[in-house]
């Protein structure tokens, strides 16, 4: 039996939401997308498109890219000479698709030109998860502001670095907006960054587009999001029908959250799995920060105790199964 897949997406405007997502469970593992058509810098709406912008559709074709690419092998590197093979294997093949697609449906006399327009604009953060009797092996690949992360028992943990310019952490993040330094388009080369990790069972596998996370104050608070939701359902599908509609309440751009849940029986095992540490969060971060919502340098200070635990975006010790490139 495949394990459950959640998806939670809200659009500012329906119907012409700039996320897109894909995601699929096989009896080996999981594979779950996020893109994030970057607005700003795809403004442009085409004819050849519906009338759609050009940040839409390249979020459409990055998930689907990345879903063909997968396939039903799931790739799992084990060494980061496959990984680097794998990630240029997959740039390349995004590369291709953008090109020969703007070729064709985004003429360049309908284009618009300039250092702050791109074509077909969009962040990309993939996970792939390969089951393990006692474990899990996750890769991550990523370009842009888009993140991976994993949730256990000790915390919310990043695993994705994002690619912003000045390379804010994520708290500062949320209070200053940085233009990313690395995305996917038609114009220019695709670089991909990518993480692998080998986490212990059971956890749960989460992406995210910037519209889930940065409506919020703090990053404690993203990690309280997905606890609080998870506590108040009775089952997976309730799980995802309370997170998004927090999501309705909090976010003011498109937003988009994909869970897996790894090694989990039930709803109900999880609950009590994290039961104890929602009760921590609590107690450290969430309510003393809430009192003072108006401190922010105290939520820095606070941040920086979280931040210990929850910043896995470098590599580890591990060579075989931890590392990044």
């Amino acid at each position: 039996m495949s394990q459950p897949l959640l998806s939670a997406q809200f659009a500012v405007l329906p119907g012409s939401g700039e996320d897109s997502f894909c995601m699929r469970a096989t009896a080996q593992g999981a594979l779950l997308c996020v893109a994030d058509g970057c607005g700003g810098l795809g403004s442009r709406r085409y004819g050849t498109l519906g009338d759609h912008t050009g940040a839409f559709a390249g979020a459409r074709l990055a998930t689907h890219a990345l879903s063909a690419w997968a396939g039903e092998r799931l790739p799992m590197p084990a060494s980061k000479e496959e990984g680097e093979v794998l990630g240029h294997e997959l740039a390349g093949e995004l590369e291709s698709l953008f090109h020969s697609f703007a070729q064709k449906h985004c003429p360049a006399g309908s284009r618009i030109v300039g250092s702050m327009q791109r074509s077909l604009p969009t962040t990309l953060c993939a996970a792939i998860s390969s089951d393990l009797s006692f474990a899990s092996d996750l890769c991550f690949f990523w370009a842009g502001d888009s993140r991976g992360y994993v949730l256990d028992a000790s915390g919310l943990h990043q695993c994705t670095r994002d690619h912003l310019r000045g390379d804010p952490d994520p708290f500062e993040s949320l209070y200053r907006d940085r233009p990313l330094s690395a995305l996917i388009c038609a114009d220019a080369p695709v670089r991909l960054s990518l993480r692998r990790l080998r986490v212990s069972k059971p956890c749960v596998l989460v992406v995210a587009t910037d519209g889930a996370f940065g409506c919020l104050p703090t990053p404690m608070e993203f990690e309280m999001l997905l606890l609080n939701t998870l506590r108040a359902s009775a089952d997976w599908d309730g799980w995802e029908r309370r997170l998004l509609n927090q999501l309705k309440k909090a976010a003011h751009d498109d937003a988009t959250v994909l869970l897996a849940p790894l090694g989990f029986g039930d709803i109900e095992a999880a609950r009590e799995a994290f039961a104890p540490r929602r009760a921590a969060l609590q107690k450290r971060f969430i309510t003393p920060v809430r009192r003072k919502r108006r401190d922010v340098d105290y939520a820095r200070r606070k941040w920086q105790e979280y931040r210990a635990a929850y910043d896995w975006t470098e590599g580890g010790s591990h060579e075989r199964f931890d590392w990044r490139v």
